[in-house]
């Protein structure tokens, strides 16, 4: 183990923690993992997920919707999955909820699910986002596996197919 080559934190929970191939310790948040460490895709996380809406989380949201790509940050444990062409993370915060915002904060969150019985991915309903009178249910919101082509757009190209695509 260099400790110069990661970024960890100790497990909040003793039961929360994993075992990496990267090195001999539990650890829970490898933020600069050394090349060949695990990434997560091997231990079945997608590398895509895609959230859709037509409710209110697109009217107030709608840089939120589109693609996210499974990153090497770790958050609670868990894998932080960032949009492909906005600043916007989806994530299971310290609250044990899987949220979207457009940093990695402990309890911050414009889009939010209860994560239910631990689950490794995130709910595919029971969506909520921040509205002007608290948090609004959005039953059009959904957060699914993606398995479709990635286009050049995704990095710097033109925003309108995704524009097209999800709003």
């Amino acid at each position: 183990f260099n400790p110069r080559s990661y970024t960890c934190q100790a497990a909040p929970h003793p039961d929360k923690a994993v075992k990496s191939k990267c090195g001999t310790l539990l650890e829970v948040c490898c933020l600069h993992p050394r090349p060949g460490c695990d990434t997560g895709e091997d231990q079945g996380f997608p590398s895509f997920l895609k959230i859709i809406s037509s409710g209110g989380a697109k009217d107030l949201y709608p840089t939120y919707l589109g693609i996210y790509k499974l990153s090497r940050e770790r958050y609670s444990n868990l894998p932080v999955y960032k949009h492909t062409n906005k600043t916007a993370y989806l994530f299971v915060n310290s609250l044990d909820d899987w949220v979207v915002d457009d940093r990695i904060s402990r309890r911050h969150a414009r889009l939010y699910a209860d994560r239910i019985d631990n689950s490794e991915l995130p709910t595919e309903n029971g969506w909520k986002y921040a509205g002007g009178s608290g948090w609004m249910s959005d039953t059009s919101l959904t957060v699914n596996k993606y398995d479709g082509d990635i286009p050049n757009w995704t990095k710097k190209g033109p925003k309108t197919e995704i524009i097209k695509e999800f709003l």
